[in-house]
């Protein structure tokens, strides 16, 4: 007998602790029911109002102007529209046929520099040649002797590099001597001629009537 009423105070123990948790869930749900109709509801207000803005912007929006083609003509230049051009694309990103040209000219030129390293290296194993002559006089005519530092000056002005001209002398009456490298030779002949000034091709220093010996 007191084993079923311990049993019974148990079980309406339970029941009641039971009744507490079904009502707490059962105000949560309704609190969070009432949550969900008021979001509704200001989803419903903003709706609304939107489509009341976009009704009340297209109403006083303004018309789109209609053009009149007959009067096209009396139009001013500056109102007429301009015509649009489309812009031209340039493509950075190098095609395969400029590679491939890149390529070969790269190769073209450590070619080049490979066969100009071996000529010079091929030349510069060589014996000397005593017979080239590597420097030459350039005979021209003056009116009046002046000094050689003079004479540079006048150089200089005729645009002549006078660090190449390494001997100025004086062979003849009247006559200039320019000792320069055969490799310059072409250029100082090339800016005398635009300076007009004639220089003597068969002019031998050493000939009796150059040498003026009274013997």
């Amino acid at each position: 007998m007191d084993v079923l009423k311990a049993e019974l105070r148990q079980t309406q123990q339970n029941e009641r602790y039971y009744r507490q948790k079904f009502d707490r869930v059962n105000k949560l749900y309704e609190t969070l029911l009432a949550k969900v109709k008021e979001l509704e509801s200001a989803l419903t207000v903003r709706s609304t109002k939107k489509q009341h803005h976009f009704t009340t912007h297209s109403m006083f929006s303004p018309a789109p102007a209609i053009i009149d083609t007959t009067t096209s003509a009396a139009v001013t230049p500056s109102a007429r529209p301009k015509k649009v051009h489309p812009v031209p694309t340039y493509s950075h990103s190098p095609t395969t046929m400029q590679k491939e040209e890149a390529h070969n000219q790269q190769v073209r030129l450590h070619k080049h520099s490979c066969v100009t390293n071996i000529t010079e290296a091929s030349k510069f194993f060589q014996f000397p040649d005593h017979n080239q002559t590597k420097f030459e006089y350039i005979h021209i005519p003056y009116l009046k002797r002046k000094t050689r530092q003079k004479i540079r000056q006048l150089f200089r002005s005729l645009k002549i590099n006078t660090s190449r001209v390494l001997d100025i002398s004086y062979p003849g009456r009247n006559i200039i001597g320019i000792l320069v490298h055969q490799h310059y030779l072409p250029h100082i002949n090339t800016m005398l001629q635009e300076a007009n000034i004639p220089t003597l091709k068969n002019f031998d220093p050493i000939h009796p009537d150059n040498l003026k010996d009274p013997k």
